[in-house]
């Protein structure tokens, strides 16, 4: 009677332990994202239902029905919790608790349709003229996909994204911001993306950008090319903030922008420079606009 006792103590006490052991994996390792769209909780079922394991399936159609399944895509692994409610109206509500280990969007549909790009043009002092057009997303390369992931997983956890990218010239810094918004909408978001934001432009605000004022459901993609070009120009400056009459005429206007973009929910900065980033860092008076909080993430294509 004692030993069966000790057994059943012994057993509990090693099933806390091994759930305190998933808890620790699943917080360090796992990026855990909800899924409640229609659309998508159809898609993920579908994935399920010819390549996961699944706990439990709906005979004879063979979707898994409430519980836990298994899918394997590519070196990434997820582990998808099924759950289902029904309403008063008698309807049936279902959504997925997703566990990645790897590359979050493994689990993303090919096609997302076309991308809204908003683009500003400052064709004289003091005018800005802003249009909206559709355009279908470019074949992501391998790292643009990183990035895009890099930026999805930051975005996901704080509400807010940034990071500059560095390389030559034709390797896809400029579309980067479209790769990223397709990646958002195929996760059920809105996202829009702002191209041809002149910081030299005089009399363009910011709020000409994010105007209406973007969410996390709805995020906005600013997208700040030759941002090098900005540095150069706010740190050869001869005026003051007070004189400023471009968002880069300064060092402190510029800095007070990055660090408004970097703080504004909603917001994902995405900036491109030919120059390599290890060479702006190793210049004092550069440095101080790259550091953590205004970009959190930096990559070199070399």
């Amino acid at each position: 009677m004692l030993n069966a006792v000790v057994l059943a103590l012994l057993i509990g006490v090693a099933g806390r332990v091994l759930n305190t052991i998933l808890s620790i994996v699943i917080w360090i390792f796992c990026h855990v994202q909800r899924i409640n769209d229609r659309h998508a909780v159809a898609h993920i079922s579908s994935l399920l239902s010819k390549h996961g394991f699944c706990s439990a399936r709906s005979y004879p159609s063979g979707v898994p029905s409430d519980g836990m399944h298994v899918l394997r895509r590519g070196k990434s692994i997820v582990v998808a919790r099924l759950q289902s409610a029904e309403s008063s109206r008698g309807s049936t509500t279902k959504w997925y608790t997703l566990y990645i280990i790897g590359f979050i969007g493994c689990v993303e549909e090919k096609n997302a349709g076309t991308i809204t790009v908003r683009y500003m043009d400052c064709p004289a002092a003091w005018r800005t003229i802003t249009s909206s057009i559709q355009v279908r997303p470019p074949t992501a390369r391998k790292w643009q996909r990183h990035a895009a992931d890099i930026l999805s997983k930051e975005f996901t956890k704080r509400g807010t994204a940034s990071m500059i990218i560095s390389g030559a010239p034709g390797i896809g810094k400029s579309t980067m911001g479209i790769v990223l918004a397709a990646s958002l909408k195929r996760r059920g978001l809105t996202p829009a993306v702002v191209q041809g934001l002149d910081l030299l432009a005089k009399g363009l605000s910011i709020d000409d950008a994010t105007d209406p004022l973007p969410t996390k459901n709805e995020p906005l993609i600013i997208m700040l090319d030759e941002f090098d070009t900005a540095i150069e120009h706010a740190l050869s400056s001869k005026k003051g903030d007070a004189e400023a009459i471009t968002m880069a005429e300064s060092k402190g206007r510029l800095v007070a922008l990055l660090d408004r973009l970097s703080s504004t929910i909603g917001v994902i900065v995405i900036a491109t420079t030919n120059v390599p980033i290890s060479e702006m860092r190793e210049d004092p008076k550069k440095a101080p606009f790259l550091r953590k909080g205004r970009f959190n993430t930096c990559i070199e294509n070399r």
